[in-house]
């Protein structure tokens, strides 16, 4: 549990600085990143 709340508070700590801290330990080279900002109008109240 130590490690995984060093991880998140990594994560949050790169987040807060907009720093590059080390996202190396926490993700892998194939890794694909997606910022999401809530739901897509258009696609309000479809689920899939």
């Amino acid at each position: 549990m130590e490690e995984r709340e060093r991880i998140i508070r990594l994560w949050f700590a790169m987040w807060l600085e907009q720093k590059d801290l080390g996202i190396d330990e926490i993700f892998t080279e194939d890794v694909t990143y997606t910022e999401s900002w809530g739901p897509d109008p258009i696609l309000k109240g479809v689920w899939l």
